[in-house]
């Protein structure tokens, strides 16, 4: 493959510290052959590395078998040759992006808590959820997925609440804190806390009429044409309702009370 490249210490750190296009297992082998001085170093450069990934792509290899001496490639080949199944079965079964497919697969701890959430719960919001909302809690307490302190049976639950209309999103995110702080059952928390969205047309439509009437201004500028003041009714029946104004109902009953 050619004549090693000759990188002094400096550049090693450069490229470890800006080579965002290097695979992970390139950086592990580079800081690896680092790491033994001048002990026979396994004989493997940063353009080789690079070679060898264009060859198994381009070659479309299935597997590939060590036969010799260890040198670092065959970490390297392994890793990059090897179908990637389970991402191409979660964009075709789940309709999952290729951005969201690679994060989920990404290990198997994180795959397996995002099937299992799924198997009674809308995989479009379970994957907004875990790459969202539980991903960034977890990062800020720096915990692993098999450290999070919501279990996946639970998260289906939360989504289940959202996707019946129980909750809002907005809600959820209360709920969801709630959560964190221990495997808590989302139901519960919503009896509990009484986080129950507000449903109920009639309801609504009395909330509605009340804050119409308070802003009977707003009402005539409304209906001359300035239809932007919308979203202030909807934000004024949001902020009277607590949050628990189911958003949806509310933009219906509001177009047809103004």
């Amino acid at each position: 493959m050619g004549s090693d490249l000759n990188i002094t210490q400096e550049l090693q750190d450069y490229i470890l510290e800006h080579g965002h296009n290097l695979h992970p297992v390139q950086k592990e082998i580079i800081e690896y052959n680092t790491s033994l001085g001048d002990i026979k170093r396994m004989q493997i450069s940063i353009s080789q590395t690079q070679l060898l990934h264009l060859i198994i792509k381009v070659s479309n290899i299935k597997k590939v078998l060590e036969i010799g001496t260890f040198t670092g490639l065959s970490t390297l080949s392994m890793s990059l040759a090897l179908p990637d199944e389970k991402k191409k079965r979660f964009i075709e079964k789940f309709k999952l992006s290729p951005y969201e497919a690679t994060i989920l697969v990404s290990d198997n701890e994180t795959s397996n808590y995002f099937e299992n959430v799924i198997k009674k719960s809308d995989v479009k919001l379970a994957t907004n959820w875990i790459i969202g909302e539980l991903f960034a809690a977890l990062n800020e307490k720096n915990l692993e997925i098999t450290e999070s302190p919501i279990s996946a049976g639970n998260l289906s639950k939360l989504i289940n609440l959202i996707k019946d209309g129980t909750i809002s999103g907005k809600i959820a995110k209360t709920v969801f804190e709630h959560m964190m702080e221990g495997d808590k059952d989302p139901k519960k928390i919503v009896e509990e806390k009484g986080l129950k969205q507000e449903s109920d047309p009639k309801a609504l439509e009395a909330l509605i009429d009340k804050v119409i009437d308070d802003n009977r201004e707003k009402a005539t500028e409304y209906k001359s044409g300035k239809v932007k003041l919308f979203g202030f009714f909807v934000g004024q029946v949001m902020k009277v309702s607590g949050g628990k104004a189911n958003p949806q109902l509310v933009n219906e009953i509001l177009k047809k009370k103004l």
